[in-house]
């Protein structure tokens, strides 16, 4: 997100403020988590994934504590249980 300064450029905003979007919230907990809240529908791109999409999506919708993907900008990774996503 980012805000007018007084010479109505855009600003970054901080890093520590949460970014919000229409149905999408990403909170940054610390250096290598977020709390992340979507209602975005979850699809599969993957057969074997597909028993996971309820609880990925439920979790989502409810709010979940994910860590960040080193290897890939905007990428997340969340355990559900002994779920590994």
């Amino acid at each position: 997100m980012a805000k007018a300064n007084r010479e109505r450029e855009l600003a970054p905003a901080s890093v520590n403020s949460p970014i919000v979007k229409s149905k999408l919230i990403v909170e940054p907990c610390g250096p290598l988590m977020a709390w992340i809240r979507s209602e975005y529908p979850v699809k599969s791109l993957k057969s074997s994934t597909r028993t996971y999409i309820d609880r990925i999506s439920a979790a989502l919708s409810d709010g979940v504590t994910a860590e960040c993907d080193l290897s890939r900008r905007d990428f997340f990774e969340i355990v559900l249980g002994n779920i590994w996503i």
